[in-house]
């Protein structure tokens, strides 16, 4: 796997790798992480997968970060 590109995002680290047969789109927020897997295919260079990764689909993602993260702060013993 290696690195392809970068997004720069004032939240987010946005990285970009070839891996096999697709991209990966990884996806950082503090704890969190998300990859999401475009087929090459159907995605043939790194600039058609930077157009699917709009505003509203990182609004998404934010969403999704946030209720994953109050999930495992829900896990977190009582402090004493």
């Amino acid at each position: 796997m290696r690195v392809v590109d970068q997004l720069p995002h004032p939240t987010f680290r946005i990285q970009l790798f070839h891996f096999g047969t697709n991209y990966l789109v990884e996806i950082e927020a503090g704890p969190m992480k998300q990859t999401y897997r475009y087929p090459i295919d159907r995605f043939p260079s790194p600039a058609a997968v930077w157009a699917t990764v709009s505003p509203e689909f990182l609004e998404s993602v934010h969403k999704s970060f946030n209720g994953m993260y109050q999930d495992w702060i829900a896990t977190w013993p009582p402090k004493d």
